[in-house]
């Protein structure tokens, strides 16, 4: 489970999530949430005050990132060179996906975020039915 998966606002502001963000139509935090669940292996919960956060973040559900995004934020977020302790504040470089991973054991993977995304959908019908 990812613990604050976002990290602190100044992470959020960087301008490679917020070009990758724009390049494919969602916000900041749903690039970083999606980076943060890609392998399928990892719950990510962020923080969210609002309904409209929450949506902006549950599209990290459908976000795929591809070969180019990660190599951005690769560059913008480089691994350490050293052991050094682990930093909340702090996204490390993307990993390439496990050998033989298919798109169904990620999607698989993925499920309890697509039960949140239903979730946060519902809650925001709720929110304005209110």
């Amino acid at each position: 489970m990812a613990y604050l998966p976002l990290g602190s606002r100044a992470l959020l502001d960087h301008p490679v999530l917020h070009a990758i963000g724009a390049r494919r139509g969602v916000a900041a935090t749903a690039v970083a949430v999606a980076w943060a669940i890609r392998s399928g292996e990892v719950i990510a919960i962020p923080e969210s005050e609002t309904a409209a956060h929450v949506c902006a973040n549950a599209a990290a559900c459908g976000l795929q990132l591809d070969a180019r995004d990660l190599a951005e934020l690769d560059r913008a977020f480089p691994a350490p060179k050293r052991k050094q302790p682990l930093d909340l504040l702090q996204l490390r470089a993307p990993v390439a996906p496990a050998a033989g991973e298919t798109a169904a054991s990620h999607a698989f993977g993925n499920c309890i975020c697509i039960a949140g995304c239903v979730l946060a959908h519902a809650l925001a019908i709720v929110r304005t039915d209110m």
